[in-house]
């Protein structure tokens, strides 16, 4: 039982690394399209007199010389020149909301947690006997888990019901191919 364990862990393990080396990959294969029509992409632009500047928005051409999306801000059709494009990215989309509530319930535990020993702290220290010391050190216990529990549940929820974070991918430009 103990090997087969042993085996099953190494070939995740494994499986992550593959998947891992596959995502820090360019998304384009030499000679296929970069990105389609329609999909999500951020777009950096340099230029001389600004720094550079970031446009999303859903793509409608990659051209050879030029980037055509429809920039969400302005609510209009932007054609960007390849040669000013610095990087282009493709949206994978949001954060999926159970790793985000897992992030939180970890993040709400640590600072529960924390606070809860220091509450029992305080605790142990307003002692003056040693009866008192003995059952305020099990309340100490106590109010870490307690916290840590409260913590982890408000955590989770909170981080659950905020929007996620875009994901982003680097796509191979035209021109770098």
């Amino acid at each position: 039982m103990r090997a087969i364990l042993y085996i099953a862990l190494v070939a995740a393990a494994g499986v992550a690394g593959v998947a891992e080396a596959q995502a820090a990959a360019p998304r384009a294969a030499p000679g296929a399209p970069a990105v389609s029509p329609g999909e999500r992409v951020r777009v950096w632009t340099r230029d001389r007199s600004y720094p550079p500047l970031r446009r999303a928005g859903p793509l409608i051409a990659l051209t050879g010389d030029s980037v055509v999306l429809t920039y969400e801000l302005a609510r209009r059709r932007l054609a960007l020149p390849l040669d000013s494009v610095q990087r282009l990215d493709v949206s994978l989309g949001r954060a999926p909301t159970a790793h985000r509530a897992r992030v939180g319930a970890v993040a709400g535990g640590v600072v529960g947690g924390l606070v809860g020993v220091a509450a029992g702290l305080t605790y142990v220290a307003l002692c003056e006997s040693d009866s008192c010391r003995r059952r305020s050190l099990l309340a100490w216990g106590a109010s870490a888990l307690g916290g840590a529990a409260v913590g982890a549940a408000g955590g989770a929820a909170v981080a659950a019901a905020l929007p996620g974070a875009e994901r982003w991918e680097p796509v191979t430009l035209p021109r770098q191919r």
